[in-house]
């Protein structure tokens, strides 16, 4: 019998390792296709490598003002690489690679917690690697993927942590956990409210041992944040004013964001949840298997297409800035802009340059209208079968396993957090993905479903996502060319360069530069004699053109180098 059950085990113990890598090797594939091995920043992550500079060659830590977050935990694990393999770009996005792939591992652990099956664990994985804030944000040094990965391993040491047969002292390195993600960004300070809540709504029968665990986790972040808070005013010394601006809402933008922002995201919800919402969610809603859920759908569809129709109907007269919900807002989805389909150019983005940020020529770079309405037409149904599965299985999460109450919980939280901004973009929404997918897989976790429509939807997000990153990292690359050829061949300056934000921001950031001169772009550009674009631009003509791959035809393949007149 021993013999018989420890080859069970063994069994299980393959399977799991089958399925992690598996995931991995999927992660390791898109790597192989959108190759981001190009030697330049990306979006904000200059900022970030400036300081990791700074900070491994002269042991000084000094923030910029674009810096907002407290980042030291990422500045450490940065300049980790840096003093081992020297500065690079590159070096720093591949310490963040490094990450994702943990993040994947630890968030397949957190799903087996919860009990969901090997199979759906690993359909949550590919869910997560396939969400184009996750994987276009794994191949920068942007603070999205560090943040996300100290939230999942705090969750699921802390969860632990509860269980009865756990010791007390694993709520240790769960505060850590916890530490270090408040020392990412100020933000995960909502992790021991979502522990407090979590324990709240659970019928634990050992309450005090619970508490005692999450008063032990909830110390180090509570701690960690005010002695960044002391160290930044007494020992940093002198910031920039800037940094100090918290971009709180107003009371009336407050009360339409409280509005809007859940509506926005269980759109975003989904979609991107797409290989669960659709098999397990629209599907058995559709067949009214069960008629409280089905009502409840039906009831969010109204709401969902009603704010879909205000948003997208030009006929109804509203003002597009009556619209807006953020920066680079659309009346379509994808509603947020910046890291997915910004101002409704195609794929991953953003494309930071004069033509398409400031003139709006944006001609070169979109995608048909239709593709918007297509994508508005299918999240508003996903979006509320998400709403139906979740009313479905809300009354079993109270005797839920400590996991999944945490993990709603701190997703609520994380979506209640941009209602008191005045702005926000669409990749802040991240964490908000694998915690509400722990729930939902929760949720379904005995539910069947079409494996070959699951996988299909998987297929299809996936190359979406792919195709996006893979023609960022091209433009991105023929950009960089097309500045050695600038400075290297035709006697170019760097100053006299528009080069777009990340090049202007990585060579010249000044926080104290002032308004942009005349009609230079506002990222930090000193003469504009050449400008890098994808579109002609009036008083300038075209130098040289730096072709590259596009990854869907009609979007734009080439970068102008522009001379003025």
């Amino acid at each position: 019998m021993r013999g018989i059950g420890d080859m069970h085990l063994m069994g299980k113990k393959k399977e799991l390792a089958l399925a992690i890598v598996l995931v991995l090797s999927l992660y390791c594939l898109s790597i192989a296709i959108v190759r981001p091995f190009g030697e330049f920043p990306l979006n904000d992550d200059w900022s970030y490598a400036k300081t990791v500079k700074t900070y491994a060659e002269t042991g000084k830590i000094q923030f910029t003002s674009w810096v907002r977050m407290t980042f030291i935990a990422q500045m450490y694990y940065g300049a980790a690489f840096v003093r081992a393999f020297g500065f690079s770009h590159l070096i720093l996005r591949i310490s963040t690679m490094i990450l994702a792939a943990f993040t994947l591992v630890i968030f397949f652990a957190m799903l087996r917690t919860a009990g969901i099956s090997v199979w759906n664990s690993v359909l949550g994985s590919i869910c997560l690697l396939a969400n184009p804030f996750f994987l276009g944000n794994s191949f920068t040094f942007m603070s999205e993927i560090p943040y996300l990965f100290w939230i999942l391993v705090a969750t699921l040491l802390y969860s632990r942590s509860c269980e009865g047969d756990a010791p007390l002292w694993l709520a240790l390195p769960a505060g850590m956990a916890a530490s270090a993600a408040v020392l990412v960004r100020q933000t995960a300070i909502l992790l021991p409210v979502a522990a407090v809540l979590s324990v709240m709504m659970s019928k634990h029968t050992r309450r005090a041992r619970v508490w005692a665990s999450t008063l032990v986790f909830s110390l180090f972040p509570l701690a960690s944040l005010f002695a960044f808070e002391v160290w930044l005013h007494v020992v940093h010394g002198p910031i920039p004013a800037t940094w100090q601006t918290r971009h709180l809402a107003s009371f009336a933008l407050m009360c339409r964001h409280l509005i809007e922002m859940p509506i926005v995201s269980v759109f975003y919800l989904g979609l991107l949840l797409i290989p669960v919402t659709l098999p397990f969610g629209l599907v058995p809603l559709l067949r009214r298997r069960d008629k409280g859920p089905a009502a409840v759908g039906f009831v969010a569809l109204g709401v969902l297409s009603l704010y879909a129709v205000l948003k997208g109907a030009t006929w109804l007269g509203i003002p597009d800035r009556w619209k807006e919900l953020s920066f680079f807002s659309a009346n379509l989805m994808p509603y947020l802009g910046n890291s997915w389909f910004d101002l409704q150019t195609f794929g991953q983005g953003p494309y930071i340059l004069k033509d398409v940020i400031v003139l709006r020529q944006l001609s070169a770079v979109t995608c048909p209208a239709w593709v918007f309405w297509v994508m508005t037409a299918l999240s508003a149904p996903l979006g509320a079968a998400f709403i139906a599965v979740l009313w479905k299985g809300f009354p079993g999460v109270w005797k839920a396993p400590t996991i999944v109450r945490f993990s709603g919980v701190a997703a609520l939280l994380h979506i209640g957090l941009l209602v008191f901004q005045d702005f926000y973009l669409d990749r802040n929404l991240l964490p908000v993905f694998p915690l509400a997918l722990l729930l939902l897989l929760f949720i379904v976790r005995e539910s069947r479903a079409s494996r070959i429509l699951t996988g299909l939807c998987a297929v299809l997000l996936s190359v979406v996502t792919v195709a996006g990153v893979f023609h960022y990292h091209r433009w991105n690359e023929a950009r960089w060319r097309a500045i050695d050829f600038l400075t290297k061949e035709a006697g170019a300056r760097p100053y006299q360069i528009d080069g777009g934000f990340e090049y202007n921001g990585w060579m010249f950031f000044d926080d104290y530069f002032g308004p942009p001169k005349g009609d230079n772009s506002w990222w930090w550009v000193h003469d504009d004699k050449y400008i890098l674009a994808f579109s002609d631009i009036e008083g300038y003509r075209v130098l040289k053109r730096f072709p590259f791959r596009a990854a869907v035809p009609g979007i734009a393949n080439e970068m102008l180098v522009l001379e003025r007149d």
